[in-house]
């Protein structure tokens, strides 16, 4: 009974993630311009090797949680919103709007 219950789960689940192909591979087309060739260049001997080391690795983990933990501290001191008088141009009906909503207190 396990045996039966094991083979239809991976048939269930696991089957649609096996690719099969039915015809040939594209083959890649090579690059034309010298800028697509000095972009793989750099990609290939510069970029990938730098960022396949633990080190590189990270020092960007570090950047990117230190950069999300100043965004996070800093969203309080950010102002909600643009002054309506700021963003309306002067002779807009608007204007009157966003004057009597100044008075009230804001709409």
């Amino acid at each position: 009974m396990h045996g039966i219950v094991s083979e239809n789960f991976d048939q269930l689940f696991f089957s649609p993630l096996r690719v099969v192909r039915t015809q040939p591979a594209a083959q890649a087309v090579p690059p034309q311009s010298t800028l697509q060739l000095m972009l793989q260049w750099y990609m290939r001997r510069v970029h990938v090797p730098l960022l396949l080391n633990r080190r590189v690795q990270l020092a960007v983990l570090l950047a990117f949680l230190t950069s999300l933990c100043l965004s996070l501290v800093a969203i309080p001191h950010v102002s909600v919103g643009l002054d309506q008088a700021v963003a309306l141009p002067r002779d807009s009906y608007l204007q009157v709007v966003g004057v009597g909503c100044d008075r009230v207190g804001g709409c």
